[in-house]
């Protein structure tokens, strides 16, 4: 089951439906010899859960020395014929080379879960302004990480070293990362019927895209 919902996500279909019928059952029929019909799948599919989250994390590999923050909009608050639902955010923590390192491990406001989901990180960190405080500057810079983000046009910015600027103006890499979620894995979804099967559908987005070939980095950029 985990492997059809990966498949699934680096398959060109945008309903699960559609995808059972025309992709498991017709064109890989002879690669799920014994299968459940596609209504007992999605009754199953809360079991998930637990070993995407489990997969997830063993797939986020060594540190790099170099990491991203940011979040990316799930669902805008609105209205389908589920009825009304508000839309929420997914903070991550990309690699240089385009992987995810960490997702937050619990529902929270944007900045809560940082601390959690930097743990035992260190090196450089870019965020965005809306992370830096005092309070958490601090206490990560203890921990062994310095965050770094821009600042106003109208102050030079003569602190920082030229590897820094050439980070910050890489930082936009992680929009790139965004946006194939969202147009190639269709991350941004609102016509799930419970809460468990939404987040099983966002974590199979995450793993597909951690083990898909084709990611975006910072190649061109050494690791200090």
């Amino acid at each position: 089951m985990l492997f059809v919902m990966v498949l699934f996500q680096l398959s060109s279909f945008k309903v699960f439906k559609h995808f059972w019928l025309y992709g498991v059952e017709q064109k890989e029929r002879d690669g799920f010899e014994e299968r459940p019909g596609s209504a007992r799948f999605g009754a199953l599919m809360p079991r998930l859960f637990a070993p995407f989250c489990v997969l997830l994390h063993n797939l986020s590999g060594k540190q790099t020395g170099i990491y991203i923050v940011d979040s990316t909009r799930l669902a805008a608050r609105g209205r389908s014929s589920m009825g009304w639902f508000c839309g929420f955010k997914l903070p991550v923590v990309m690699k240089r080379a385009g992987e995810l390192m960490a997702v937050p491990p619990r529902t929270t406001p944007m900045t809560a879960p940082l601390a959690d989901m930097v743990a035992g990180l260190e090196g450089r960190l870019l965020v965005d302004k809306g992370y830096i405080s005092k309070k958490r500057v601090a206490r990560l810079w203890d921990q062994g990480l310095h965050l770094l983000t821009g600042i106003r046009r109208n102050r030079k910015d003569c602190l920082r070293s030229d590897m820094d600027k050439l980070l910050l103006r890489k930082r936009f890499i992680v929009d790139t990362l965004f946006e194939k979620l969202t147009s190639e894995m269709g991350l941004e979804h609102t016509r799930h019927r419970s809460p468990t099967k939404a987040f099983v559908r966002i974590l199979s987005c995450l793993v597909a895209c951690t083990l898909g070939k084709n990611k975006v980095g910072m190649k061109d950029v050494a690791c200090p």
